[in-house]
């Protein structure tokens, strides 16, 4: 598949990169039809949040799930979703009081091995752990451009 990858400050690719594959039965991979760039991606572009070479950059998304792991209930192959910026782990202290976003296992798509190395969404395909706390499907007649403002609020 291609990837937009990071390669060093002001230096970002087109890569090839082998297709995601579902490893964990709560994860899903999505067809990704619509992706934003933010200006989280801005500072890792310009050097001032530090990831690895290679790294699959984004994390705003709209897509189609393609495939989804046998415990996933949400959603299904086919589906239309968008996904928020990152995943939590649905069991902590923080997650049990639906404040997801103070997950202590959070993980951030495209933001490197510091924040939980979950490649971005500025690719072809996505593999989306805790897809059920993750994605949400798109309201049938939403255009791409809107749901997209969605994922990252």
């Amino acid at each position: 598949m291609r990837a937009v990858t990071f390669q060093a400050p002001g230096e970002v690719r087109v890569s090839e990169k082998p297709d995601p594959e579902i490893t964990a039965p709560g994860e899903a991979v999505i067809r990704v039809e619509a992706s934003g760039i933010c200006g989280s991606d801005l500072h890792i572009y310009h050097g001032r949040v530090a990831i690895e070479p290679g790294f699959t950059i984004g994390h705003e998304y709209v897509g189609t799930v393609v495939e989804a792991g046998d415990d996933v209930t949400g959603v299904k192959a086919g589906d239309r979703v968008l996904g928020t910026y990152g995943t939590a782990c649905g069991d902590c202290f923080f997650c049990d009081r639906g404040d997801f976003h103070k997950c202590d296992r959070g993980r951030v798509f495209g933001h490197g091995e510091l924040l939980g190395a979950l490649q971005g969404s500025q690719a072809d395909l996505l593999l989306v752990p805790n897809a059920d706390l993750t994605l949400r499907r798109v309201p049938e007649g939403m255009s791409d451009e809107v749901a997209l403002f969605a994922g990252d609020v």
